[in-house]
């Protein structure tokens, strides 16, 4: 998509936050779905801030954030 198309939306969302999509979509010019594809993007927050639930071993109840990381459970291969 254009960046440039997104930067007017960003710029009319920040100026009217409270107008509709479709008024947003009249000021900036482009369509009221890259209106709300926006507006959904601006309120998610990113996938690099958010971190994942750590796994839990159901042999010892480590918890580790990938399974490499707990690839070596002594209870575990003993209980296998």
């Amino acid at each position: 998509m254009d960046p440039a198309k997104r930067d007017a939306v960003r710029k009319a969302l920040a100026e009217h936050p409270d107008q509709s999509n479709k008024a947003i979509s009249r000021i900036a010019g482009v369509s009221d779905h890259l209106v709300a594809a926006v507006r959904r993007l601006a309120a998610e927050p990113p996938q690099s801030q958010s971190r994942p639930q750590p796994y839990t071993c159901a042999a010892c109840g480590a918890k580790y954030q990938k399974p490499s990381d707990h690839a070596v459970c002594r209870r575990r291969n003993s209980a296998a």
